[in-house]
């Protein structure tokens, strides 16, 4: 019997990965406010999904066995990290070619820079993959200490929690804010940017955890296509028009804090739509899927670079032209697909390849 696979997360983590590519290319930044906002909204849920789908697929393969969820979340955390640094070896003549075109030249100041980065913020979208290696490494700790599930759940949502908190007060101007929280928010802006590395991770891997836990009575409610249609349809088209409302709000409390609540809801409400779908994948085509949303993801940003480069003359890093937007959505898009097939390929014969590109 051919072994049943949870297609429909393949599918849903391809079109998040296009998705990253298309905010990355700003194709939308000259379309209606409406349709760029709610366009957002969307986009916006593309690596929570990512982080849910891990913690998933991690904890349901773990069948509740206790030895078993510390080895694949110590496995977890390790591929996470040795990811991270390969990807950013693999990412360093960009980010070269981007600081000669930012004019901050080979200097002290510039390594200095780049060190920081890496280590505290997480270069270009590769910031997934750190936040990952951490929340994996935080998760697999709390259970080696013998923390029960309800407590690592505690520590996941109240890290969620704390990044909404500091998603607020970043966007309070600081002449509004008490000196001595000024100072502190602006320490924390200095070194890791935003709480997406340190609280994010965390929270929507134990998200997927929560959803693996439950998957029995998920079951239940997707046997029920009719009702489970209704209520998803609902919570969907609710949970879109708050978010729309709090992105345009100007409001620092309404758009970082309720916003961030929402994108987290509706992202489990993705999420758990998309495990309805399951079957066996005989075509092998769900496992190409799997290879080219992880290469689209982690390659795109090269392929717009060299694009950028090419058009603007090696003089900027940002196109001017919204025809020039399209194109180079159009041309990472190709690229990361071809990049995939020659992954694919490769990987079955290099098992290097074949961790680098999850083929």
């Amino acid at each position: 019997m051919a072994k049943r696979s949870f297609l429909g997360l393949d599918a849903a983590k391809l079109v998040a990965a296009v998705l990253v590519v298309v905010t990355h290319s700003q194709v939308l930044q000259s379309a209606p406010a409406v349709v760029s906002r709610l366009t957002g909204v969307f986009i916006s849920l593309a690596v929570p999904y990512f982080f849910i789908v891990s913690g998933f697929l991690n904890f349901h393969l773990a069948h509740g066995d206790h030895d078993e969820q510390l080895r694949r979340t110590w496995k977890a955390a390790g591929v996470g990290l040795w990811l991270y640094v390969a990807w950013t070896v693999i990412y360093l003549p960009a980010s070269i070619i981007s600081f000669v075109l930012e004019g901050a030249g080979f200097n002290l100041k510039t390594i200095i820079r780049y060190a920081h980065k890496i280590i505290f913020v997480g270069e270009w979208q590769l910031w997934f993959l750190l936040s990952m290696a951490i929340g994996y490494a935080v998760i697999h700790a709390m259970l080696r200490a013998g923390a029960s599930m309800k407590v690592v759940v505690a520590v996941g949502l109240f890290s969620y929690v704390v990044s909404c908190i500091i998603e607020v007060f970043q966007r309070i101007p600081a002449k509004d804010l008490p000196a001595g929280m000024a100072r502190a928010v602006n320490l924390y802006s200095l070194v890791f940017a935003s709480p997406r590395v340190l609280f994010q991770g965390i929270a929507y891997i134990v998200i997927g955890m929560i959803l693996a836990r439950g998957y029995a009575r998920i079951q239940e409610l997707l046997r029920r296509p009719a009702l489970f249609g209704c209520i998803l349809a609902v919570c969907i088209i609710t949970l879109t028009v708050l978010n729309y409302q709090t992105m345009v709000s100007a409001d620092a409390l309404i758009s970082a804090g309720l916003y961030g609540v929402l994108r987290f809801i509706l992202a489990v409400v993705i999420a758990v739509a998309t495990l309805g779908w399951v079957g066996s994948d005989r075509s092998g085509m769900f496992r190409h899927m799997r290879t080219l949303s992880a290469t689209t993801y982690l390659a795109h940003v090269y392929f717009l670079l060299i694009f950028t480069v090419v058009a603007t003359g090696g003089t900027s890093i940002e196109l001017t032209s919204d025809i020039n937007h399209g194109l180079a959505l159009l041309f990472a898009l190709i690229g990361c697909a071809a990049t995939s097939a020659l992954a694919s390929a490769a990987g079955r014969k290099h098992a290097f390849v074949a961790q680098l590109f999850h083929c």
